[in-house]
């Protein structure tokens, strides 16, 4: 059965902080995703030992009180000054859509696609088909298609 790592869009949050204007009000990156970082999903204060076992503590609110992408504009952030402002007036965000996760092999993003063979035809002429096909295709000049593994030395074979 073929198979594919490339998978359906998932929905995705982009914040982008306004970083002047958090300046301004004393507030780092850091501290803005931070915020965001505990009221969404919670973070790590810190780790528990005991007998050998490790535990994470996780600091975060309570379920009714988590926020979903859709509130989270409203998340207050506490300035160093002392006034709360809503995390609205400090950063953009944009719905998009991205993979669910993104593989790389030498730093450069792959797709992989697999398949089995029924038995009625060797790897080689399966591969030279596969080539044949791949170059009717309109490929960007800044992608690869790569056929590695057996399907490789397969060719060589026949």
């Amino acid at each position: 059965m073929p198979a594919s790592t490339v998978a359906p869009e998932d929905p995705k949050v982009k914040i982008s902080i306004d970083r002047a204007k958090a300046a301004t009000m004393g507030l780092s990156v850091t501290d803005i995703v931070t915020t965001i970082r505990t009221s969404v999903g919670g973070s790590t204060a810190t780790f528990f030992r005991e007998g050998g076992e490790e535990y994470e503590i996780l600091v975060r609110y309570q379920e009714q009180d988590r926020l979903s992408g859709d509130d989270m504009v409203a998340i207050p952030i506490q300035t160093p000054a002392g006034p709360v402002v809503p995390l609205e007036s400090l950063v953009r965000v944009d719905r998009t859509e991205g993979p669910l996760a993104i593989e790389r092999k030498d730093q450069q993003r792959t797709i992989t696609v697999s398949g089995n063979l029924s038995g009625a035809r060797d790897v080689g002429a399966v591969v030279g088909d596969l080539e044949r096909e791949m170059r009717s295709l309109d490929v960007p000049p800044d992608l690869a298609v790569v056929f590695p593994g057996s399907g490789k030395s397969s060719r060589k074979n026949s």
